[in-house]
């Protein structure tokens, strides 16, 4: 077998006296691999609805979304959690992360239902995934197969993958499936 240098992704080899050539490129887009869903919502809190309310109402429906939100913050499946928002966007931020989207949906219905969301005004929201762009590692992986074949046919639905892009993935599960820590900021980026 030998490898063209003007294209190090063309690869011909001898087969019993026959030439064949293979012609594989890199994929258009670099491969990644994904973690967590993730939904932030933000919202102003009505203050003076709430102010209006006896105190023990108050104190009732703040057990109540306290209770929701302590068991979504422990759910191994993906947390939530409640933060304090600075700036025009709002009062309040809560911060899903979710294997799905339906799972994303779901979370989002349950906190619907408490008495709380009565009072909470979104203002904003964002969807977005974890994602890992393998751009280094596409490469590197492709260039050291020694046929340098690439296939984008599935798998049981799933793309077929290389035992190195495996491996990088395996070392960045952290990144991809984050966990809350107890802490008085978050930071997010849009």
């Amino acid at each position: 077998m030998s490898t063209h240098r003007e294209n190090p992704m063309t690869a011909t080899s001898t087969q019993a006296g026959r030439p064949q050539s293979a012609s594989t490129q890199l994929p258009e887009v670099p491969l990644t691999t994904e973690g967590y869903s993730v939904l932030h919502q933000m919202m102003r809190f009505r203050w003076t609805a709430w102010r209006g309310l006896p105190d023990a109402a108050r104190k009732d429906i703040a057990q109540e979304a306290a209770a929701l939100l302590g068991a979504m913050e422990k759910n191994s499946e993906g947390q939530s959690a409640l933060f304090s928002l600075i700036g025009h966007k709002g009062d309040l931020m809560l911060v899903h992360f979710r294997k799905s989207f339906a799972d994303l949906n779901q979370a989002e219905l349950k906190l619907a239902g408490l008495r709380l969301n009565e009072y909470g005004e979104p203002t904003s929201s964002y969807l977005s995934i974890i994602e890992l762009g393998l751009y280094d590692s596409t490469l590197k992986s492709i260039r050291s197969l020694p046929i340098r074949v690439f296939s984008r046919t599935p798998i049981n639905g799933r793309p077929r993958s290389n035992a190195n892009l495996d491996a990088t993935a395996r070392r960045c599960i952290r990144v991809f499936f984050l966990r809350f820590r107890r802490t008085v900021t978050f930071a997010f980026i849009p």
